[in-house]
């Protein structure tokens, strides 16, 4: 959150002018839309399938720390 926090703000340091920096921010939260020529063409249908799959797959699969516990519950339990 940290992060987030300071990244927005050194937008406004580094940007020219404040209109500038709130230009920036608009097209950083997507404002602005997804209109890209060249985006477009590197996204095909089946690129935009497979991203969408392993998006999938980041968010519904179990993290690290739930393996880890779940290891521990079974070795708790004495089973392997």
């Amino acid at each position: 959150m940290t992060f987030l926090a300071v990244s927005f703000a050194w937008i406004f340091f580094r940007g020219s002018s404040m209109e500038h920096a709130f230009g920036m921010i608009g097209g950083l939260v997507g404002l602005n839309g997804l209109h890209s020529d060249q985006l477009s063409s590197v996204f095909g249908r089946g690129e935009a399938l497979v991203l969408g799959l392993a998006l999938a797959v980041a968010l519904l699969m179990p993290n690290t720390q739930q393996l880890i516990d779940e290891g521990a519950g079974r070795a708790a339990a004495g089973g392997r």
